[in-house]
């Protein structure tokens, strides 16, 4: 009994990691940013996708450019999706460190991107939005 609830629980873990995996790819290559789409601003995580991408390729200088924090963000999310399945044995109060930390570095990183180095990929270009060509459209 014990083993057939193992299996099932792996089958669901591995589904869903097909769906993430499927949900990932088809963002990557097809949709782009909502955030940005939609309003304009680019979110803190901007270009990790991008680096992800570069690193695959085999391209580190360009990943590291596109986004400095990109090889920490899976295992960053591997760590606080699998804590409990793996038995990694991380407390509520380390893996809520390890999720403020990761969320502390990526905004501040993002700001020091907007505002000191002016980083082209993350500068807000409200004139492409999706909300700013329905303004002029309805609004002239």
């Amino acid at each position: 009994m014990m083993e057939k609830q193992k299996r099932k629980k792996t089958f669901k873990l591995l589904i869903a990691h097909l769906g993430i995996l499927s949900a990932l790819i088809i963002y990557a290559l097809y949709l782009k940013c909502p955030l940005r789409y939609f309003f304009g601003l680019p979110c803190p995580s901007c270009g990790m996708t991008r680096a992800h991408l570069a690193f695959l390729r085999g391209d580190l200088a360009s990943a590291f450019r596109t986004h400095p924090l990109f090889i920490f963000a899976l295992p960053v999310i591997f760590i606080l999706l699998h804590n409990k399945a793996l038995k990694l044995g991380l407390s509520k109060k380390a893996l809520s460190l390890i999720a403020y930390t990761a969320l502390a570095m990526l905004i501040g990183l993002y700001l020091i991107r907007l505002f000191v180095l002016k980083d082209p990929l993350v500068m807000p270009d409200f004139e492409s939005s999706l909300l700013y060509r329905l303004k002029n459209l309805f609004l002239p």
